[in-house]
């Protein structure tokens, strides 16, 4: 059996394996320190014992003020009888994640988390030494599904509008035109009747150009005739960079923006209700 030729590794000093282990232990610090996560240690009472810069910044605390507080303190009053639940269940199973509303210190405001709890534990006994927790500001994500839940409101009053249309007199039909051109931000609204490949418009709401009442096309040349196709509401924004930018109504009418559902009539599309800029 032939031997290694290469000389052992050296062995390293009590001393130098202390030093790289502080080392890799700061290192690690740095990095919970400079995490855009909420990241905090407290002991199996609740005290407090340490919380990072992002966490202090979310909860408005000072770092001199993170010892004093517990950290059923971080919830809004009538959140803590479900937290402390939480706490009995990372007790029980180790690892809980839940969504909570977090306390600001300073202003009193809710703040929407994703928590994750953690049972910390010594690493030979297995005796329960605290907590710790991972968490995630969540203001942007529940404010863009508020957004999308008003969004789909107004979708389902849009199809609405457009089941009405044809029953419903003119000057209702150009008041809720007119409406839901503020509700999504467009310039004008029209009802479009389709009779083959053609289209008449019956209704339109617009401070001007470019479209009227009584105005008569080829449908290919709309993205009305994409909403007659589709299933639901049709939506389509930045015409321009998408792919529908050679599309004539891109092209000779410069629509960058369109929302659309179909008119349904005896179970057949009849025609289109359409806001768009």
């Amino acid at each position: 059996m032939r031997s290694d030729p290469r000389p052992p590794a050296p062995l390293l000093a009590e001393g130098q394996f202390r030093g790289l282990l502080e080392e890799e232990q700061s290192k690690l610090i740095q990095l919970i320190e400079h995490s855009s996560d909420f990241i905090g240690l407290a002991d199996m009472d609740g005290h407090v014992l340490f919380l990072n810069r992002a966490g202090r910044e979310i909860v408005g605390l000072d770092a001199a003020e993170v010892r004093t507080t517990l950290m059923w303190e971080f919830v809004m009053p009538e959140d803590l009888p479900a937290f402390r639940e939480l706490a009995a269940a990372t007790r029980r199973v180790g690892h809980v994640e839940q969504e909570f509303r977090a306390r600001h210190f300073k202003t009193g405001r809710p703040i929407p988390i994703m928590f994750s709890l953690f049972l910390v534990r010594h690493g030979e006994t297995g005796e329960p030494l605290g907590y710790a927790s991972i968490s995630r500001d969540i203001t942007e994500l529940k404010r863009t599904e508020d957004e999308v839940a008003r969004q789909a409101r107004r979708i389902r009053s849009l199809c609405e509008l457009a089941a009405r249309s044809a029953g419903t007199s003119d000057a209702d039909v150009e008041a809720a035109l007119r409406l839901g051109c503020e509700w999504f931000g467009m310039e004008f609204a029209v009802v479009m009747r389709a009779e083959g490949a053609r289209y008449t418009v019956s209704h339109a709401w617009t401070p001007g150009p470019p479209i009227a009442v009584g105005e008569e096309g080829e449908l290919t040349g709309t993205f009305s005739a994409l909403a007659l196709a589709g299933a639901g509401p049709l939506s389509v924004h930045h015409v321009g960079t998408s792919p529908l930018r050679d599309h004539p109504a891109h092209a000779v009418r410069g629509i960058e923006a369109f929302i659309g559902v179909a008119i349904v009539e005896a179970e057949q599309p009849a025609g289109t209700l359409t806001f768009a800029s």
